[in-house]
């Protein structure tokens, strides 16, 4: 049997452990998701200039039809600019692998357009949209 005091200690020394653990699983996690924010930050950064490219260029944005791959191929479908020109070689996922949500005009910015990622849920305009800030 062991005296008290060793399983006192015992005791502390697993619960130390147990809170490293945690909390260095935390941070782990933590890293992780803020490595994905700051994706999407940069992915939306380059597409808002992009964008703006775009507009500059042919005269007015995308459609929420011609999406964002009217940075990457001409669009075939109305307004179907004239002066267009490849401004990016692709446009990648999110980090949950998801299409970056585009809408022009946008829902929230219905003077301009809406562009963000739908976050964790995969589902535009909820709670974790990630638009970029």
């Amino acid at each position: 049997m062991f005296p008290r005091a060793a399983l006192v200690i015992l005791g502390a020394v697993l619960l130390t452990i147990a809170t490293v653990v945690v909390v260095a699983a935390v941070r782990i996690r933590h890293g992780e998701e803020s490595g994905k924010h700051v994706k999407v930050a940069t992915d939306i950064s380059v597409f808002h200039s992009q964008l703006e490219v775009y507009r500059t260029t042919t005269g007015s944005l995308p459609s929420t039809e011609q999406g964002l791959r009217a940075l990457v191929q001409k669009p075939t479908g109305s307004p179907i600019p004239a002066q267009w020109h490849e401004l990016l070689g692709d446009i990648p996922p999110d980090p949950w692998n998801t299409a970056y949500v585009y809408r022009c005009p946008g829902l929230k910015n219905p003077n301009g357009y809406d562009l963000f990622s739908a976050g964790p849920d995969r589902k535009p305009y909820t709670a974790d949209d990630d638009w970029g800030r």
